[in-house]
């Protein structure tokens, strides 16, 4: 669904109050496991919060105590919109432990969600056609008029009054910028100061996505530098992924993705599904780092990077493991800014989509064909969404209380450009950049500069600049399909060269590769030619692994430098060689010669 609700963000409230349950609390607090020393609590509220359709609604809330002396509560709202809070306590108390040292932290599940009632419909959990978006929609019957960022931001204010609590700090990210937003603007007394981590626009998010084409290019030569990517585009990534598009348009590029198991699976690599690989890359430092040499590869006919990037990658904006499908498109389906009224008849949509497309210049979506674009959207999602009342709207300007806005750098869903945008609607705000970070920069900053800017901000500490050091993923480089296109090690005669230096693509490949899979809790993965990778404990394990044609690795990888391995390099385009790996040096036989290789490995 909407980009900037995909990912899996964390919203933040910080709440006053005194440091036991004040008398007047209306809500009972038991202790609960989804953290240490949590308490959980569940508030009947409203359905409809005008009172106009019948029904209540459970929220459910978790309480975590601070661990220093307590200045105030902050309440936790995640992102997706869909994402349950309390099912991840125990990754937001580390998350904001600087924080928590001097408040609670009070976690609120959504509407449809963990405690507050999981929404399920078994059809969309299979797929997101029109049948079962439909289907699942007048399942819902009159409650999908009560799922949205409105009714979310009058749950806070039903849990803030039932714990006696008096006035609140708001920090949001993604889809809790804007509960946070809807609560400022309706409950303004209430706000001491506000964080908007990744900011969606509180008029809600365009539909079509029209924000990543805004930063992409400039996000790209962030991603490129240093030390750039003209060694291998002879223009600019922008230029590259357009002449990229154009041709696939024409005609998509086959090849083969290498499952897990080592078998070849043939696949198509289509316009769509590149500008599917860029729109997802701001959720993703492996996947954004790749992609420019990934790029190059498909210029020069070489599916293969750019397919195994797209093995792992949604096909619609709607796929999240994590976050509850139902919820997320009942709330973009009237909350984004749609072609349409939400409350309009469905028969009718798609021929207000293509007007809306059509009267868009092609600049809006370069460089990328309206086609994919619009395939991917939200709007193409929500033409099947059967009519819902829209929510009433809260105005653009915000409160006058002190606002830290913190953008990624490399944000395509709810970029830097529009997160100043968003800063300008408050009288007092301040914008915390994080260099080499995407979508959900408090979460994603492996720095620590944006939880200290964070954790200062709510002590009342002006926000200081983030510099930009070494990113945790860098670019990875251009790898020619052919060992005869491979750059020769200086100092080794001819295939002897250009093997050792398949090798050390391959390892950089490896290593990277179980990185990633570390990151995502996976164990396996197929090579981008041929063979499998396989973490087993403190080393990776490589069987007949294949970066370049024609040549393979075997054998082990220590993880830690002080560790060591052994492999094997065969193949018809390798000299063959027995190599002993210890930290970045390689020695052994390669050929009838001796060698000592170093190689730049992470």
């Amino acid at each position: 669904m909407s980009a900037s609700r995909l990912a899996i963000a964390v919203s933040v409230l910080a709440l006053g109050g005194a440091t036991a349950r004040p008398a007047a609390a209306q809500v009972a607090l038991t202790p609960c496991k989804v953290a240490p020393g949590a308490s959980c609590g569940t508030l009947a509220v409203p359905l409809d919060a005008t009172g106009a359709v019948p029904g209540t609604q459970r929220i459910g809330f978790a309480v975590l105590p601070a661990t220093g002396t307590r200045a105030g509560t902050v309440a936790v709202l995640l992102g997706g919109p869909g994402q349950a809070g309390t099912t991840l306590a125990r990754s937001i108390e580390r998350l904001l432990a600087g924080v928590r040292t001097g408040r609670d932290l009070l976690i609120v599940d959504q509407r449809g969600t963990g405690r507050s009632g999981a929404l399920v419909c078994p059809a969309m959990r299979l797929s997101f056609t029109p049948q079962a978006i439909e289907r699942c929609g007048e399942q819902l019957g009159a409650r999908r008029a009560f799922l949205t960022a409105r009714a979310d931001a009058l749950d806070l204010e039903a849990v803030r009054a039932a714990l006696a609590l008096d006035r609140l700090s708001l920090l949001g990210i993604s889809y809790g910028t804007e509960v946070a937003g809807y609560y400022a603007r309706l409950f303004p007394d209430r706000v001491e100061r506000m964080v908007l981590d990744s900011p969606e626009p509180i008029e809600g998010p365009d539909a079509l996505d029209s924000l990543r084409q805004l930063a992409l290019p400039r996000v790209l030569r962030e991603v490129c530098w240093p030390p750039g990517c003209r060694s291998f585009l002879s223009a600019d990534p922008v230029t590259g992924i357009a002449t990229l598009t154009a041709r696939l348009r024409r005609r998509p590029l086959s090849g083969t993705v290498i499952s897990p198991a080592g078998r070849p699976i043939r696949a198509r690599l289509t316009a769509t599904t590149l500008y599917a690989l860029t729109a997802s890359s701001d959720l993703d430092p492996f996947l954004r780092t790749r992609l420019p040499s990934a790029v190059a590869s498909g210029l020069r006919g070489d599916a293969a990077p750019l397919l195994r990037l797209a093995a792992g990658t949604p096909t619609t904006d709607v796929a999240q493991s994590e976050v509850n499908p139902l919820r997320l498109v009942a709330t973009n389906c009237v909350d984004d800014r749609l072609p349409w009224d939400p409350a309009s008849p469905t028969a009718g949509r798609l021929a207000t989509l293509r007007s809306e497309v059509a009267s868009r210049p092609a600049s809006a979506w370069a460089p990328f064909s309206a086609t994919s674009v619009v395939a991917f959207s939200v709007a193409a999602v929500c033409t099947a969404w059967p009519s819902t009342p829209t929510a009433e709207r809260v105005p653009s300007a915000g409160p006058d209380v002190p606002v830290l806005v913190v953008a990624g750098r490399e944000d395509l869903r709810t970029p830097l450009e529009d997160a100043r945008r968003t800063a300008a609607q408050y009288p007092n705000a301040q914008v915390l950049a994080i260099p080499d970070v995407g979508h959900s920069a408090l979460g994603s900053d492996h720095t620590g500069c944006a939880s200290a800017g964070v954790t200062g901000f709510f002590a009342g500490e002006p926000a200081s600049r983030c510099a930009r050091g070494k990113p945790m993923v860098e670019l990875f480089p251009y790898v020619p399909a052919e060992a005869r296109d491979l750059r020769r090690v200086p100092g080794l005669p001819g295939d002897e060269g250009r093997t050792a230096t398949a090798i050390g693509a391959t390892l950089l490949d490896a290593v990277r590769r179980a990185a990633a899979l570390a990151e995502a809790g996976g164990r396996r993965s197929g090579g981008l030619r041929a063979g499998t990778l396989r973490l087993a404990g403190r080393t990776i394990v490589l069987h007949g692994y294949s970066v370049v044609r024609g040549v393979t690795l075997s054998g082990t990888i220590p993880l830690k430098r002080s560790g060591t391995g052994r492999l094997t390099v065969a193949g018809r385009s390798a000299t063959p060689a027995r190599l002993r790996i210890r930290g970045n040096r390689l020695t052994g036989e390669l050929g009838n010669d001796r060698v000592r290789l170093r190689m730049r490995l992470p």
